[in-house]
């Protein structure tokens, strides 16, 4: 059973301290300001595990990127989960 985790990004040494609360098949939210930086650290971070993220940008429209999606995607993203873990 798969969770999604939903996370206000605070900064890089947060996140670090929080990866490894992830299990296999898990989801990650990421709401906040994140810097090109810090997308590199989570591709890294995830990069081997398979751990989907995703980046809510404040658009209606498609996004290239498939890590970038819009409120309504993540609308259906938390309908899709049985599990949801907010991190504070």
């Amino acid at each position: 059973m798969s969770t999604l985790h939903l996370y206000h990004w605070k900064h890089a040494e947060d996140f670090k301290q929080r990866a490894n609360w992830f299990n296999k098949g898990d989801e990650l939210v990421i709401i906040g300001a994140v810097n090109k930086q810090n997308i590199k650290l989570i591709n890294e971070t995830f990069s081997t595990a398979a751990i989907n993220w995703y980046l809510v940008k404040n658009q209606s429209k498609p996004h290239i990127d498939q890590n970038y999606i819009n409120h309504d995607d993540w609308l259906q993203l938390i309908l899709n989960h049985q599990n949801c873990f907010a991190w504070k």
